[in-house]
This record gives structure tokens, sequence and C-alpha cells, in this order.
């Protein structure tokens, strides 16, 4: 139980850049079949380990719906799963307070619902007599109702997101009567990239119709902003943020799940029939192999073009700097590299900034956090800490000239 708690006390930092999910649910003429097609990227990061391998787990449990989930070790919870009556669930974080009391993991919550629930209204039973600890968002779809659902809840009240539009999407804040007009969620939209990228997914929505499972792909891996607008490589603000554990993609109504392979989402995104798996399944055990490597979706370009390496480069520069581990006499050539590899991010900026900072270089220190004070932050708090080093600087500069 401590193990799946600690899902959600991440999620309750999302200051520190633990989490910010985004999830859409599509059909009618956002689709080519005008079936359901639903996608999510899971942005829980902890570090590139954890991130590493993925586990598709294939349950029939002895009582309710056997149902498939994608997971990592010890982790018996479910955060993105199908079962075989087409009921989807998927989970994101959104703000919350330290927890002050127990009650039930939110992951814990999504598997009761995915093993127990046959339709919405079940979903919506099972998620009212439960209590969890943080604030969570639930995306429940059925392939039988044709309609997704968002199931919102905190420590003290449940609410239920529907609407009649044939597009759902969910990124880190509250959208029902209930829960959108709370301070704390007027807040967290304002400070935080939640409804930044609820924005860029609804603008991509009316510009790639009808979409398929390989467009739902190509939106899940967007690394752009608004209108197209550089972010730099891992910026929150955009809908690939280059963390995600896990993307999925499901069509509820023929029971194919999509899991995309490492890294990332970047990898070949594999699809699994669960109605063909567990319908061929001999003696408890699935097939040797599973996937369906006819629907495979292929990688994306920025692995395949060798893109990729070069941000790995970045990460491993960015982390050197951050140490405080450079040779002075090569910095030139260091920050040069660095701004190459990443030039739209404004940490490649401040990093550096903060570094000569550390080493009492103020002067110099001024110009890098200046250059990163004009990028795309992916929050109002990151922006006025940035901002807050920069008056230091030149508060220090004034007090000894």
């Amino acid at each position: 139980m401590n193990y799946h708690a600690a899902h959600d006390i991440g999620h309750t930092l999302q200051d520190i850049n633990y989490v910010g999910c985004t999830s859409v649910s599509l059909k009618g003429k956002f689709t080519f079949d005008n079936n359901l097609l639903i996608g999510r990227n899971f942005d829980f990061y902890v570090n590139d380990d954890f991130c590493r391998n993925k586990i598709v787990a294939f349950y029939r449990p002895s009582t309710g719906h056997p149902f498939a989930m994608v997971t990592w070790a010890g982790m018996i919870g479910v955060i993105s799963g199908m079962n075989l009556k087409g009921i989807t669930i998927t989970i994101n974080g959104v703000k919350s307070d330290i927890p002050k009391h127990s009650a039930t993991p939110v992951s814990i919550l999504a598997r009761e619902i995915l093993q127990y629930a046959g339709n919405l209204k079940e979903a919506k039973e099972i998620a009212q007599k439960r209590s969890i600890f943080v604030s969570e968002l639930l995306m429940v779809s059925s392939a039988d109702e044709k309609r997704t659902i968002i199931i919102e809840k905190t420590p003290e009240k449940t609410d239920v997101y529907e609407n009649d539009a044939e597009s759902v999407i969910c990124t880190n804040h509250f959208q029902g009567d209930i829960l959108k007009n709370e301070h704390f969620n007027i807040t967290n939209i304002k400070e935080s990239s939640t409804m930044y990228r609820y924005n860029r997914v609804n603008e991509l929505l009316n510009k790639n119709l009808p979409f398929t499972a390989e467009k739902m792909a190509e939106l899940l891996r967007e690394k752009k902003g608004v209108g197209n607008a550089e972010l730099g490589l891992s910026n929150e603000k955009a809908i690939n943020q280059l963390k995600a554990h896990h993307s999925v993609i499901f069509i509820p109504e023929k029971l194919i799940m999509y899991v995309s392979a490492s890294p990332y989402n970047l990898g070949e995104y594999m699809a699994y029939n669960i109605n063909n798996i567990f319908t061929n399944a001999t003696n408890g055990c699935p097939l040797k192999d599973i996937d369906d490597i006819n629907l495979t979706i292929a990688a994306d370009n920025f692995l395949v073009s060798g893109e990729f390496k070069k941000y790995e480069e970045y990460k491993k520069m960015l982390e050197t700097l951050q140490t405080n581990n450079i040779y002075s006499n090569k910095e030139d050539d260091f920050f040069n590299t660095l701004c190459q590899l990443n030039p739209e991010y404004y940490l490649t900026y401040s990093s550096v900034g903060n570094y000569l900072r550390n080493n009492k270089r103020y002067k110099e220190a001024i110009s890098w956090y200046s250059k990163s004070l004009c990028k795309e932050f992916h929050n109002i708090n990151e922006y006025k800490k940035i901002k807050k080093e920069l008056d230091y600087c030149n508060n220090h500069i004034r007090a000894n000239a």
C-alpha cells in the first residue's frame, strides 16, 4: 500500500516536474470510422531507469472482467488499461495538498473500476464509494455506450464531467461544475501548463481530421506549442515532454490497445488485441507472440533520425553543469554546445546562469538569466524563480559598486 501511495504523493509534486499528463478521447467526425479513439501520455517521471522498462500485464481475475494494463514491476494498481467489456481507464494528477490522512490509493480505485465496471454507471458507483487522499482525474470510456466521462475526485468531493461533444480533453485541471471554480483549480490553471496543453490538443484536433491510431500517435509525440511555437525539448507545456513512462492508444470497440516502446513514447506503438489474447490463451498463459505486428505504428522520426541522441547528450551535459562539474578552461565550448543542442529551452540558459551565480560571477549570470527569461517557461513559478535570481545578481552588483 505504501508503494502505491507513493504514486499519489508524486502526483502532488507537479511543481518539480513529476507529472503533466495529457489524455484525449475522440469519436464521430474526429475519427475515420466514427469509433472511439483514446490516447494518453503518462508523464510520471522519476528517472530514466524508471521509464526504460514497461510491462503489459493481462489479468483474468476470479471475479470481475479480464483486463490488460500497462505497469511496472510491483505495481498492481492501474494507471492505463482496458477490460474485455471495452471499458478503458486512464488517470491524470491534479494539483493537491500534501496528504494528511490515509485513504485508497487512486491506482487501486482505477483497478477496481477496470475489473468490476461493465459500463459508465458502474464506474461512477465504484468511484463514489471510495475515498482517496489526493486529487485525481479518471478518464473512463465505454465501447458499448460510445462515450467518455471524466470522474473528478478530491479527498472531499466527487464530480463527473460529461459533455455532448465528440472530443474530450483531459490535462491536469477540473472541468466539472462542482470543482472547476474552486480557488486551487483556478490557481492551478493560471500558474501551470495544464490549460496550455489543453489548448494545444484542441488546436491539433481541428487541423488533423479525421484521426486514426497513427495520427493519434503523432499528436501524442508533438513537441511544439500553441501555434507551432518552439518550446525547447522537454518543456512541460509540450504534449510530448520526453519523459513519459508509457503512452497508450485505445480503440475500445475493437478491443485494441497500443503501447509505446522505449524510449518514452518514441519507440514503436505495439498493438494488442485483448479479445484474441484472452480467447487464445491456453491454461491461463497467453500465446508466445501476443502483439499484432500488422498494426504496429512506426517509431517516431525524432528517434530514428538521430536527433534523440543529441537530446541524450544534452541531458548529460545539463547534469554535468548542474553538479558544477565542468572544466573552467572549456566553459565557452561547453556553453555553446549546450545551447546548440537545445536552443529554445529556458532551462538551458537558466542553468548556465545558476552555474555562474554559484561561482559568484554575477555579471555573467545576468546575461544568461536574461536570455532564459525570453524563452517559454513551463509555469509562472519557475519564471518568478529565475527573475528573483536575476534581481539578486543585479542587487549584489549595485551593493558592491
